[in-house]
């Protein structure tokens, strides 16, 4: 059964499922719960712990607010390419408050993950946090749409495609969809 020492001998011999169970437990609790949001963007924040550092996840699409956000087709250039404006936008909308995180303050690595919308928040604000000396231990997302085009996907990947996991499923129109 799980619990225990079972637990343990999980932990060590396969770090990368323990990452991806507290991703999915932190993608599904921020349909619940919320550290901060603006208008466009929800983010819980989960504190570090001794075997795990701060988890920032955004949550998926709920509301007609967020699938309005999803269906703002248009590109935005940014520094790292063109990017989906929808998503771009609600990322920017919680971004200062990013920022004033402690842990992020004080360059301390956190794990950034999300959900369907959230995934594509968190890939931008992971590339966004990167890009101003903000170290990143991992993303992880679930089911989430393409992000930018072939320069962002090129930056990405040149500066966290060793840390990026990204999860979908094989029938998933959402994960297919071009930015």
């Amino acid at each position: 059964g799980y619990g225990g020492r079972g637990r343990e001998r999980e932990r060590e011999m396969n770090p990368s499922l323990v990452l991806a169970r507290a991703c999915v437990a932190a993608c599904a609790r921020a349909y619940q719960e919320v550290s901060f949001q603006s208008p466009l963007a929800h983010v819980l924040v989960i504190p570090a712990t001794t075997s795990m550092p701060m988890i920032l996840a955004f949550r998926g699409s709920s509301n007609t607010r967020d699938w309005l956000t999803d269906f703002r087709i248009g590109f935005r250039e940014t520094i790292y390419g063109r990017v989906h404006s929808g998503f771009w936008q609600s990322v920017d909308s919680v971004m200062p408050e990013i920022f004033r995180l402690p842990e992020v303050m004080a360059a301390t690595p956190l794990i950034i993950t999300g959900h369907s919308k959230g995934a594509a928040e968190a890939l931008i604000c992971a590339r966004i946090l990167k890009g101003a000396g903000k170290p990143i231990q991992a993303v992880v997302t679930f089911g989430g749409p393409r992000v930018g085009n072939r320069e962002w996907r090129a930056g990405y990947n040149a500066a966290l495609g060793d840390r990026t996991v990204r999860w979908n499923h094989e029938e998933d129109i959402v994960t297919r969809l071009a930015a």
